[in-house]
């Protein structure tokens, strides 16, 4: 966000910046349970975070649905898991800094999948490792392409 990187003790903890695909990109504040809103509306977005789950979903005007973070393994942070953060009896905390978009579902059913690889936690990169559209939330997907990175 603009205040940098999340901290255990900043009044900012819960504001997020949600960047869905095409570019559109807006700095989220929470409303209330778990919705949150972008603070200057340019277009309708909506966002609910799960806390026990570790994972995001939005939806667009159009009613496309985006999930972010429903791996494990598409999430970087000093906790990934779920929950998203734990506060320790020393008043450090680890929280998720990033999830990564895992599902694209349009309002047909019509859905892509990103599975992602966390190449190495230490360094905060994640890699599409797996991507599987052309299906329907009913089925199988129709296509898939899986990528093959090396790590220099």
């Amino acid at each position: 966000t603009r205040w940098g990187v999340p901290r255990c003790d900043s009044d900012h903890f819960d504001e997020f910046v949600l960047i869905l695909p095409g570019g559109v990109s807006a700095e989220m504040v929470h409303v209330g349970s778990n919705e949150y809103r972008p603070r200057i509306e340019q277009g309708y977005v909506s966002a609910t975070f799960s806390p026990t789950a570790n994972k995001w979903t939005a939806r667009d005007a159009t009613g496309i649905t985006y999930t972010f973070g429903d791996d494990e393994d598409a999430r970087l942070g000093t906790a990934t898991g779920a929950p998203a953060d734990m506060q320790h009896g020393d008043g450090s905390c680890d929280f998720t800094t990033a999830w990564a978009l895992t599902k694209i579902r349009d309002p047909n059913g019509n859905t892509i999948d990103i599975t992602w690889d966390p190449i190495d936690p230490q360094s905060n990169l994640l890699l599409p490792l797996l991507i599987e559209y052309g299906g329907h939330e009913s089925g199988t997907p129709a296509h898939s392409t899986q990528s093959c990175f090396s790590g220099a």
